[in-house]
């Protein structure tokens, strides 16, 4: 029995089906109203351990760098704040873990004085919050009551020790009768 030669496979079903494909799926790019501003981690291959990221940074917005290696302890800050100008924004870093994680927190405003603003109200600089590792948006860290810049031991709940100036006024009501 003869066998025919093979047909070629037709192109235009092909392309039909590649456009289908595309179609079902989508592509994305990163906009400039992206919920996550295009965040986007990249690692230096020639060189292992250092990283790039990198986001469209929104005029009217002041940005906050954080990082883990686990997602499970806290998150810290990178030393950097950014006040967005409708540009892309990129950082480097190095890191000895073996993974790591980043996500930005932002205020809906620009800072004049970014690293010398309380952006949580608690007495401390963001830039003395950076050096002490607490939270740039929270009052009390550790929760254990005591506002950051009063407490000793801000990443410590276990340990309260007031760091002020504690003031007892008595009051004595002037009719009040003294005994002996």
């Amino acid at each position: 029995m003869k066998r025919r030669p093979p047909r070629p496979f037709p192109a235009l079903p092909v392309a039909l089906l590649l456009v289908a494909m595309l179609a079902e799926f989508p592509a994305h790019a990163q906009t400039a109203t992206d919920l996550n501003e295009g965040l986007c981690l990249s690692a230096n291959s020639a060189t292992p351990g250092t990283y790039e990221v990198s986001w469209r940074g929104r005029a009217g917005y002041t940005y906050f760098l954080q990082r883990s290696e686990d997602l499970a302890s806290e998150w810290g800050y990178f030393p950097l704040i950014e006040t967005g100008r409708d540009a892309a924004v990129r950082y480097g870093f190095s890191t000895p873990a073996a993974r790591i994680f980043v996500r930005l927190r932002l205020l809906e405003t620009t800072l004049a004085d970014p690293y010398g603003t309380d952006s949580d109200g608690d007495g401390l600089s963001n830039q003395e919050e950076f050096g002490l590792r607490t939270d740039l948006f929270a009052l009390d860290t550790d929760l254990d009551g005591l506002p950051d810049a009063a407490d000793a031991f801000p990443l410590d709940p276990s340990r309260q020790s007031f760091t002020g100036t504690l003031a007892v006024v008595l009051f004595m009501p002037a009719n009040a009768l003294v005994l002996p």
